[in-house]
């Protein structure tokens, strides 16, 4: 009968197994392979699709996260080839997945609050039983998604909802053809149309008086793109939070970064100071119908300003 002493892995913080001689292994057992220079537990593989443990000398030892991992965890198959024999590979990215989806429930179930304190990697770790590494990971992905905060050396928070991850998404799909330029503002007239009508309903008179400041403050800046961007961007965003709808400020942000590449290429194909003076003054309109709580009027300049920004886009070759 052979004695094999299968090569351990794992650094960092050790415990010691007391054997002090590899123990017999019977040979219709599995019998544990390790791919070197890689990190447990990734690299146990074993040949019948289970784990194994490892038959330690004083002289080797293995991370006591990882040896707990080993213990507990069942392996996946993942079928792969080494050296010309079948072997199976326990993979991490389920565990970050299954981390992933436990965090999320505990969000749920706890009733957190954005700016609620998530529990430590360490509890995390032992409550999921995996390793810190994967809850690091799952940690990482919920950010991410904004799901929640991450600050070096402070626990993980509840996030505020905010656009960034939907816009990112928005943007990946018009560079690879899957979104159009066109597609975005129809969804966008539609979209603004509701908001302006609702925004003429519910607005209080301090968001008026913010769409009509902005509105002024892009008639003053027609002469400087860059700020008159920023201030149109700010004024759709104005009216979306007047909606009291915050659903439409969340998908109104989320065009945000598009509409920072697509702007200044529709700004271009208004070459005439009274072609830009109109834009400006179509935002006047809105903000003064959306002011003077008439919903209908403001339907009327929101539409026209699109019927605009659509003919400028065409007109500059984007569709």
């Amino acid at each position: 009968m052979a004695r094999h002493r299968p090569k351990a892995v794992g650094t960092g913080g050790r415990v010691k197994r007391t054997d002090a001689t590899a123990h017999d292994i019977d040979p219709d057992q599995p019998v544990a392979a390790i791919i070197p220079d890689q990190t447990f537990p990734h690299d146990i593989l074993c040949c019948q699709g289970q784990l194994c443990r490892h038959i330690l000398s004083p002289q080797e030892s293995v991370d006591s996260e990882d040896a707990r991992i080993l213990m507990s965890i069942q392996a996946k198959p993942v079928q792969q080839v080494l050296g010309g024999v079948g072997v199976e590979q326990v993979s991490s990215t389920g565990l970050v997945s299954d981390a992933i989806g436990a965090i999320s429930r505990h969000i749920r179930e706890k009733d957190l609050m954005p700016g609620d304190r998530l529990p430590s990697e360490s509890i995390l770790s032992k409550e999921l039983n995996v390793s810190r590494t994967v809850v690091r990971e799952a940690f990482r992905s919920l950010a991410a998604m904004r799901i929640i905060e991450l600050a070096t050396g402070k626990r993980a928070t509840v996030a505020q909802i905010d656009h960034g991850a939907m816009s990112l998404m928005i943007e990946h799909g018009v560079h690879t053809d899957q979104i159009t330029i066109h597609q975005i503002y129809d969804v966008r007239r539609t979209l603004e149309t509701r908001i302006v009508t609702l925004a003429s309903i519910r607005r209080s008179d301090g968001e008026a008086a913010e769409v009509l400041a902005l509105a002024a403050r892009m008639q003053d800046s027609v002469g400087e793109p860059a700020t008159l961007m920023e201030l149109d961007l700010a004024f759709h965003m104005a009216l979306a939070r007047a909606s009291r709808n915050p659903v439409y400020a969340l998908l109104i942000g989320s065009f945000q970064g598009i509409t920072r590449q697509t702007w200044p290429i529709g700004w271009k194909t208004r070459p005439t100071q009274a072609s830009r003076d109109l834009m400006a003054a179509t935002h006047v309109d809105i903000a003064r119908a959306v002011a003077a709580s008439d919903p209908q009027q403001a339907v009327a300049s929101m539409a026209l300003h699109f019927d605009e920004s659509v003919r400028a886009l065409l007109t500059a070759g984007l569709s």
